[in-house]
């Protein structure tokens, strides 16, 4: 029968079965996927695309953290374009954090600068057992501290950053006990 005599089960049906009349004509089993394997063979393809994937991923990120290891040295040694290539791949984390911990875009862009001048000043004692961007978390919290105690403010007090932000935000925070 054709596709023709298919007419009572609907458009579907007769383009399922064209697409099998088509296989057929190609030597394919119609019953297989449109390479011919079977299921089996197309999960542990998916499976082998998937750890080649991970190691692409993992040579890529072992990639960046030698470079990142390189401008860090680069930096120490003195040199400003090393230090700049820094600042490029994580000024936009440093100002994130800043900006979540102080509620406020011109506060966060002070401890931003401060945070990078910091680092700066200080690249000479990075160790490198951690991470840059980790010393620079650090160095980043410090700074938004640092910036709340020359205003006079410090964490946890009835004026503090908190309740500045929440005050911003139309926010008042709950007092728990």
């Amino acid at each position: 029968v054709g596709v023709e005599g298919q007419a009572g089960r609907g458009p579907d049906a007769r383009l399922m079965a064209g697409v099998a009349q088509r296989r057929a004509a190609l030597g394919r089993d119609p019953a297989l996927p449109h390479d011919g394997r079977r299921h089996g063979a197309t999960v542990k393809a998916r499976w082998e695309l998937a750890q080649a994937v991970e190691v692409v991923d993992e040579l890529q990120s072992a990639r960046a953290a030698a470079e990142e290891r390189r401008l860090v040295a680069a930096a120490v040694a003195g040199s400003t374009v090393a230090f700049e290539q820094l600042y490029r791949r994580h000024s936009r984390r440093v100002y994130a954090l800043c900006l979540r911990m102080t509620g406020n875009v011109a506060t966060a862009e002070d401890c931003t600068q401060d945070a990078f001048v910091q680092a700066w000043r200080s690249l000479a004692r990075f160790e490198s057992r951690s991470a840059f961007s980790t010393w620079l978390h650090r160095i980043a919290v410090n700074a938004v501290l640092q910036q709340g105690r020359r205003r006079g403010e410090t964490l946890g007090d009835a004026d503090s950053i908190e309740r500045e932000v929440a005050d911003q935000h139309c926010l008042r925070p709950v007092r728990v006990g």
